[in-house]
């Protein structure tokens, strides 16, 4: 395969560095955006770095270098509603503007679960009702919905991440369950402790999966959910935390009013996903997370 030039925005992010590994091991040239001329540009898996403001239009003009096709990893994850859909939704539909205007190959957009919103059903599928019920949710889905009125004019993909988890995980509910454990809080609270689980992935994982769409043709508009496969029960993967931290204290599995739900990964598996098995996921996370290798 010759060199491809692939945009990577939200480089400082851990997701966003695992894209330019990935795109630097296979001997791609990887361009990413940072937020701000001065945000931390010691990230030797890019070849170049460019300064993007998602909220300042003008700043676009910064990307007026040749690139193949985009991974959209940048957003905003909390805020108000106004600057949630500014960063999240409408700074995506300039980015698309701009890729279409070049005949960018492939459009890779990392959007969210959050776009569901109210699940009602036990295994969310890429055809399940989109419920979204947060402004989080809305902005994700704004973008597919923009993305997908575009269709072959931009083939893209919305790959809807479940939660993520890597050696800088920190907003995640097991991510935030470790770190308790790790402070030795007396007492950690969980829910839906025998339901099966798979909504996690590893951000190598998914790195590999981004990577492939935006390495590989797509043809139209798609959006797809990812997390890992072999769903096993959330009390098993907190057990497997707890024997790691060494955790002394209490789970307490507490009621909860949002309904547990498994991934069907079948679509985006068809789309050249390889998942981790839930259990291999959750050990390769505390391997690096624990050991920083």
């Amino acid at each position: 395969m010759s060199q491809e030039r692939v945009l990577v925005t939200g480089a400082t992010s851990p997701l966003g560095q695992a894209v330019g590994r990935r795109l630097k091991s296979e001997g791609h040239y990887a361009v990413g955006t940072i937020h701000t001329q001065n945000s931390n540009s010691d990230l030797p898996m890019f070849d170049s770095l460019l300064h993007v403001d998602l909220k300042d239009f003008a700043t676009f003009r910064n990307l007026d270098v040749e690139f193949d096709s985009i991974v959209h990893v940048a957003a905003l994850s909390d805020g108000t509603p106004t600057d949630l859909m500014q960063v999240t939704g409408i700074a995506t539909t300039w980015l698309a503007d701009l890729a279409l205007r070049r005949g960018i190959r492939n459009f890779v957009h990392v959007s969210s679960m959050s776009v569901y919103g109210a699940v009602t059903v036990s295994e969310v599928s890429a055809q399940t009702e989109i419920r979204h019920s947060t402004p989080y949710g809305a902005a994700k889905w704004a973008s597919e919905c923009y993305l997908n009125s575009l269709n072959n004019r931009l083939p893209a993909v919305s790959v809807r991440s479940c939660g993520i988890v890597g050696q800088k995980s920190h907003r995640n509910f097991l991510a935030q369950a470790y770190t308790a454990m790790v402070n030795k809080k007396p007492q950690v609270c969980v829910s839906n402790p025998d339901f099966p689980f798979n909504n996690v992935i590893h951000e190598d994982t998914l790195a590999d999966f981004l990577v492939y769409l935006a390495l590989n043709h797509q043809s139209g508009f798609h959006a797809v959910p990812v997390g890992s496969s072999d769903p096993i029960p959330l009390r098993a993967v907190l057990k497997m935390i707890s024997e790691r931290t060494h955790f002394q204290g209490v789970l307490d599995w507490i009621p909860t009013k949002n309904r547990p739900f498994s991934i069907d990964l079948s679509d985006a598996v068809k789309m050249g996903l390889r998942p981790l098995k839930t259990s291999d996921t959750i050990c390769k996370w505390l391997d690096r997370f624990v050991t920083g290798k």
